[in-house]
């Protein structure tokens, strides 16, 4: 529970100069993770504020130098971290480069939960979103390899010796993260994938189709897996919880794992078909792809009423062509 207004109020108060000039790491990073856990709301309601946005921006312009104090935590470390990725907030490098080295550095990552380890790992996956190109161009256009990798392998290894403490989320988040930083090592990915299998069932859609994307990225050619989360996806309670995004990412990350269970792709597809108002035209380009890549025709309806609710276009099921030969990455989150 979050009271909005009490925490802009603080915010606000936080970035006048007497109370920057005794803040703390503890105190920024809690302001930091309380400020971005509101804006992320998954109901929305602040996410459009451009006051908000404004605010937050001059959070992490204004505390980001009070992080790399000495006196920081790993809990402060981890939440900063997380604030950082979830807020898509790339200008600073160097002070997330030092959180990632500060919890990896002398085992201090022991000091923090599997959720906030996880976390922690997740928002380096995060981040390497932005570094790639950025990091580059600051390097002279050499690529150069984000110095937190290292932390993240770090992390990694460490979670593989808490296994019994993961849940489903944690290992979503993980493993999406081994992906997005290309950590491919088969000591690393293989006793992660034991865990993801063991946890299936307690999986949401939303989960489930972060595994299934890790999975199709890290080129895990296991029929055993793409069987167990088949099973899952097409549990009723799962289906009626999907939204259209998630549909649209397990029918690409089956097609890249060139796993093809015309099940699967129906009842997904129906899914789609049920909230196209809320489907991006990407995410209808992946599904249609999806099918093209098994050897699966799309339903008929599905792009019949993504072309009329989108395109305004009507009657043109019967011309169109399945090919969609654009592979797209569905992810950025």
């Amino acid at each position: 529970w979050f009271d909005a207004s009490l925490i802009e109020n603080l915010a606000i108060r936080m970035l006048e100069h007497d109370v920057l000039e005794t803040s703390t790491a503890n105190s920024a990073s809690k302001m930091l993770w309380s400020y971005t856990t509101l804006i992320s709301l998954d109901d929305g309601s602040y996410s459009g504020n451009f006051g908000m946005r404004y605010t937050q921006t001059k959070l992490f312009e204004q505390l980001g130098s009070i992080l790399l104090t000495e006196k920081l935590t790993p809990i402060d470390a981890s939440s900063a971290m997380w604030a950082m990725a979830k807020a898509s907030f790339a200008t600073n490098f160097g002070v997330f480069d030092h959180l990632a080295e500060f919890l990896g550095h002398e085992k201090k990552y022991e000091e923090v939960s599997v959720k906030q380890l996880s976390q922690a790992l997740w928002a380096c996956g995060k981040m390497v979103e932005f570094e790639d190109p950025i990091r580059a161009q600051l390097d002279g256009n050499v690529y150069a390899a984000p110095p937190y990798i290292k932390s993240a392998v770090i992390f990694a290894r460490h979670l593989l010796e808490r296994t019994e403490e993961i849940n489903s989320k944690d290992i979503s988040q993980i493993m999406w993260a081994l992906a997005r930083l290309k950590i491919q090592k088969p000591e690393i990915v293989d006793p992660f994938l034991s865990v993801a299998v063991h946890l299936v069932n307690s999986c949401s859609a939303q989960e489930a189709s972060n595994l299934l994307w890790a999975f199709s990225k890290l080129h895990v050619s296991d029929d055993r897996i793409s069987i167990s989360f088949a099973e899952r996806i097409l549990c009723p309670d799962i289906l009626e919880r999907m939204n259209a995004q998630e549909a649209a990412n397990i029918l690409y990350a089956y097609a890249k794992l060139k796993y093809r269970n015309r099940q699967v792709f129906a009842d997904v597809s129906t899914v789609l078909i049920q909230h196209v108002d809320t489907a991006t035209s990407q995410a209808i380009a992946n599904a249609l792809w999806a099918h093209e890549q098994v050897n699966l025709p799309p339903p008929k309806e599905l792009f019949d009423k993504w072309a009329r609710e989108k395109l305004g276009i009507i009657g043109v099921g019967d011309s169109y062509g399945y090919a969609i030969d654009v592979e797209i990455d569905p992810y950025s989150n």
